[in-house]
C-alpha cells in the first residue's frame, strides 16, 4: 500500500512539474509576442494570484450602484461647499508654432516613419 502511494505522489510530482514547464513555455512565448495580457494570466495561473474585486460594487440595482459611486467619489473629491476657492489653472503648450495649415503637410511627412516603424516591428515579430 504505501508503494503504490509513493508511486501516485511521484506521478503527481513529475505532471505537476510538466504543467509547470508548459505554461512557463507558454508565458515566455506569450511576453516574446508582445502579448502581455496573456502571459500574466498565465503567471497568475500557476501562482494561484486572483484578481481582486476593487472595483466591483455590492450594489443589488443599477441605482443603488450609481448612488454608492457617487457617494464614493464625494468623499473622494468632497462637495462644493468645502472648496471655496477657485485656482486658475494655466494653458500648458500655449504658444506653439504649428498652424492649423501646416497640419496636412506634416501628417504626409509622418507617413513614411511611421510606415517604417510598423514594418520593423512585424518584422521584429515574426523574428
Amino acid at each position: 500500500m504505501q508503494e503504490a502511494k509513493n508511486e501516485l505522489a511521484q506521478e503527481y510530482s513529475r505532471l505537476e512539474e510538466e504543467t509547470l514547464k508548459e505554461n512557463l513555455a507558454e508565458a515566455d512565448i506569450s511576453f516574446q509576442e508582445n502579448n502581455t495580457a496573456r502571459a500574466w494570466k498565465v503567471v497568475n495561473k500557476v501562482t494561484n494570484r486572483k484578481a481582486r474585486a476593487s472595483g466591483k460594487l455590492k450594489g443589488k440595482s443599477p441605482e443603488e450602484c450609481t448612488k454608492q459611486w457617487f457617494t464614493h467619489f464625494e468623499k473622494l473629491l468632497g462637495s462644493q461647499e468645502d472648496s471655496d476657492t477657485h485656482t486658475d489653472i494655466e494653458p500648458v503648450l500655449q504658444n506653439l508654432s504649428i498652424n492649423s495649415h501646416q497640419l496636412p503637410s506634416l501628417s504626409r511627412k509622418l507617413r513614411k516613419p511611421k510606415s517604417n516603424f510598423v514594418k520593423e516591428r512585424r518584422q521584429a515579430r515574426t523574428a
